[in-house]
């Protein structure tokens, strides 16, 4: 999930995504809550393996650094 307003990584994680607010002029910041980024946009090394299961959970302090460098795909 996207970190809090209150966390300095969700800066981070918001300027990576390279996504602009809805004029095109700022930087997204949305006011949800319930933000989730894939995990595809996190490298293998973000995660650890939890219990025998082997569930993969992001560490902590772990950024979303992978992304398309090229423009945003048309909406769906």
């Amino acid at each position: 999930r996207l970190p809090k307003k209150d966390n300095p990584r969700r800066a981070l994680w918001l300027e990576n995504s390279r996504r602009r607010d809805a004029s095109g002029e700022g930087r997204w910041d949305p006011a949800s809550k319930y933000i989730y980024f894939c995990s595809q946009h996190f490298e293998k090394s973000c995660f650890e393996i939890v219990g025998f299961s082997g569930y993969h959970r992001l560490k902590e302090g772990a950024v979303p650094t992978v992304f398309e460098s090229t423009s945003p795909r048309p909406p769906r």
